[in-house]
């Protein structure tokens, strides 16, 4: 039997305007990773109306996948996809911040270890007696 593994990070977001908000993204391949980091980094240093688009179309192509569920309704209580024409309902302070959010937590480092967690065995190097030997005669 094969082993798979799919890790999910639930989204924290910095804004009080989002409270109540839950949002939760996978943790893609490190191919997948990198092609979004980039989109995201080509939407920032867009200047132009037509690049801004075109970089913005791309986040949201690479970035859908990722999204695993989320809470968000409309107007008359229905729960919204997670897809690129769900991200593309939203506005953009929103898709921003679960952008921005999700880039924050696959860049954390993981918290510390259990308290029972040992720094491993002494080196053996510390067992070495270190007495000072004697002067050697003269001959």
């Amino acid at each position: 039997m094969g082993f798979s593994y799919r890790r999910v990070l639930v989204l924290e977001f910095e804004d009080p305007s989002f409270e109540g908000l839950e949002v939760k993204a996978a943790v893609p391949s490190l191919g997948a990773f990198m092609d979004v980091m980039a989109a995201a980094d080509e939407q920032e240093a867009a200047t132009t109306g037509v690049q801004m688009r075109d970089a913005a179309n791309a986040l949201l192509e690479l970035f859908a996948p990722v999204l695993v569920s989320w809470n968000l309704e409309d107007t008359d209580g229905n729960p919204i996809p997670t897809t690129v024409d769900g991200l593309r309902s939203q506005d953009m302070a929103l898709v921003t911040s679960i952008v921005t959010a999700w880039r924050r937590g696959m860049s954390e480092v993981s918290g510390p270890l259990d308290e029972t967690s040992t720094d491993g065995a002494p080196h053996p190097e510390a067992s070495i007696p270190m007495d000072v030997l004697s002067a050697p005669r003269a001959s």
